[in-house]
């Protein structure tokens, strides 16, 4: 999914099924427990929705887990062009998921350096949050 990134000039959009738990990731709101970097990274560059649930039943042999319909389109206007620097503080950010921003990204960003309030952690931060990170990031570079 992340090869698509550099391919989503091209694609209007996309339908895969996955396993249900890798669809739950992609579209997962802020906040929640499972969502991370796969999370934040497909939400800035499309707009994602689980489509169904493909029961295990469908299939023969049956498999041991669910899958789900994804339905990726890409976004006319993303939140940020290159995709790389937002990977990059991403990455940082949810490398150590129980720690504070302050302490993952304390060798690329202070609080100084950022209207992010960085006594978070990362999972609480919106797409458009992380999108500030990045610009935040990138002025010190």
């Amino acid at each position: 999914l992340f090869r698509l990134l550099y391919y989503r000039d091209n694609i209007i959009d996309m339908t895969f099924m996955l396993q249900k738990e890798v669809v739950d990731r992609i579209v997962a709101p802020p906040g929640s427990k499972v969502y991370g970097r796969i999370s934040v990274i497909m939400q800035a560059f499309f707009d994602t929705e689980l489509m169904f649930v493909v029961p295990k039943e469908s299939f023969n042999p049956q498999p041991k887990i669910e899958s789900a319909i994804l339905y990726l389109k890409t976004k006319s206007k993303p939140l940020v062009q290159n995709s790389k620097p937002l990977e990059e503080i991403v990455k940082i950010a949810f490398s150590q998921r129980r720690k504070t921003l302050k302490n993952c990204l304390k060798s690329v960003l202070d609080q100084s350096q950022t209207d992010i309030d960085l006594s978070q952690r990362a999972e609480m931060l919106s797409v458009e949050n992380f999108v500030t990170l990045m610009n935040d990031y990138e002025k010190q570079n």
